[in-house]
């Protein structure tokens, strides 16, 4: 079996303690290799089908992080900018 989803995960987790932070993570291009095994609880699968890997799959995936500490006043900003 190899999966590979065409979606992305993003995650977002901000705070105040002291300081402002933040913290952005964004998971991509996941994708899941291995061998698969089907059993079925009775015959013709009517009650149901069992899936599960034969050995532990390997698993990748693309992680973007971006962590940013405290912030800058909006006056700040817009005189960074010009």
């Amino acid at each position: 079996l190899s999966w590979a989803p065409s979606w992305s995960v993003d995650l977002l987790v901000e705070g105040l303690h002291y300081l402002y932070f933040e913290l952005g993570m964004r998971i991509k291009s996941l994708v899941v290799r291995g061998r698969v095994r089907v059993d079925f609880l009775s015959p013709l699968g009517i009650g149901g089908v069992k899936l599960g890997f034969v050995e532990f799959p390997s698993v990748g995936m693309d992680l973007e992080t971006s962590v940013n500490l405290g912030f800058v006043p909006v006056p700040v900003q817009d005189q960074i900018a010009d």
